[in-house]
């Protein structure tokens, strides 16, 4: 029975923990979990061998109980696998760099369109100071037209009177003139439509506000033939063509005043028209200039939010094309480190430390194993006994004892 105990307690102290085993399968189970998602994120392989590989990966990576390791066959399985993350590897190492080449383009491409950018705002705002000046020139001759126009019209308003007033002259010059040669064909006789004649006279005469006694007389004495006519009455003839005469002479003097000032009137006026003519072809200029200056500004902004547009679509591409280069910087990453779990798993699990007991521990076990007392020496006795009478019962207790110490390291095995 003493060495039964005995063997038992060096098996036990043989014995691995469980800890260790279970870290060790929770370690294979993470390498596997990690291969096979790599396995099926990798496109470059077809579907349907990225399905064979995830589902043949489980049993080529448990290790035969036989050998405590993988098999060949495992092995080569492995292998294949291996060989796929290799040129899976070789891929995205090839794209890594096709694509860092790519964002070295994009960032000179982002460059040069930042650079339009900046040229067509740049361009915009002196279109926009061009347009704001051209407003401010339009403004200017309009409101220098509405000026010269005033003054034009206030200028015609004005010399409406004077000049009413100066054509009034200019009709008296001419029917006293009329009136003049009326006279001298009545006072010289023998003309007809005397009675006509001498009421024009006196129609004159009365309009001039002559003396009404000239005017009573002149008509009867004009009315006359010269030789029939008393002395009065040539002196009424007389002193009419005198009195009309020198009206004539009195407009003519007051006609040949005036021209000047009417030329000089009329002379003014066509001038001032001709300044707000101008202002009038001024004010269109201007505002043909606004219309094309604002013309160049539309086709400015336009410009300017296309360069805006090409940058913004340079900035995406070369964000996207970085954020491609993380993806397959981190797909390098997650394949390197199933490469490294396929060697895990090829080297097979660590070794188990024994556990070894404290030597203090193991002494005081094996004095109190091995303490006498009177109901050890008692057994004793009894097995001695037993052992002379059978041996047959010895030897199954030494079998005992022989299997008592190999059943930890078949449970290890199988574990």
């Amino acid at each position: 029975w003493f060495s039964c105990a005995s063997a038992c307690l060096h098996s036990v102290a043989r014995t691995p923990p469980l800890a260790h085993i279970s870290a060790s399968a929770m370690a294979a189970a993470a390498d596997v979990a990690l291969i096979a998602q790599v396995v099926k994120d990798l496109e470059v392989i077809p579907a349907s061998a990225r399905e064979m590989l995830c589902e043949g990966l489980p049993h080529a990576s448990e290790p035969c109980v036989e050998v405590s390791n993988i098999h060949e066959m495992q092995h080569t399985f492995l292998n294949l696998i291996v060989s796929a993350l290799q040129d899976a590897k070789a891929s995205a190492e090839k794209d890594l760099v096709a694509r860092a080449a790519q964002g070295q383009v994009d960032s000179e491409e982002l460059g040069r369109r930042a650079v339009t950018s900046e040229v067509a705002a740049e361009a915009l705002k002196a279109v926009d100071a061009e347009v704001e000046a051209k407003a401010a020139a339009q403004a200017t001759a309009q409101v220098q037209a509405q000026v010269a126009e005033k003054k034009h019209s206030d200028a015609q308003r004005d010399g409406k009177s004077m000049a009413a007033a100066w054509q009034e002259t200019r009709v008296a010059l001419e029917m006293a003139t009329s009136a003049t040669e009326t006279v001298e064909v009545l006072v010289d006789g023998g003309c007809e439509h005397i009675e006509a004649k001498t009421a024009a006279v006196e129609e004159y005469l009365t309009g001039i506000k002559a003396d009404r006694v000239l005017v009573a007389a002149a008509t009867l004495a004009l009315a006359l033939q010269p030789e029939g006519r008393a002395p009065f009455d040539r002196m009424t003839a007389a002193h009419v063509a005198e009195v009309v005469e020198g009206k004539v002479a009195e407009l003519t003097a007051k006609v040949a005043e005036v021209a000047p000032q009417e030329a000089e009137f009329n002379a003014e006026i066509l001038g001032l028209w001709a300044i707000a003519d101008c202002h009038r072809d001024a004010v269109k200029e201007a505002d043909l200039a606004l219309l094309e200056a604002q013309a160049t500004q539309e086709a400015a902004r336009d410009t300017l939010a296309k360069a805006h547009k090409d940058e913004k679509a340079a900035q995406k591409e070369m964000s996207g094309n970085a954020i491609q280069q993380c993806l397959v910087e981190e797909q390098i990453k997650q394949v390197v480190a199933a490469l490294e779990a396929i060697e895990r798993i090829k080297a097979g699990p660590p070794p188990a430390p024994e556990a070894v007991e404290e030597p203090e521990a193991m002494a005081a076990s094996a004095d109190a194993a091995v303490a006498p007392t009177e109901e050890t020496e008692s057994a004793d006795v009894e097995m001695q006994d037993a052992k002379e009478v059978d041996e047959p019962m010895a030897a199954k207790q030494v079998d005992f004892t022989v299997a008592a110490e190999d059943a930890p390291m078949v449970a290890c095995a199988g574990a």
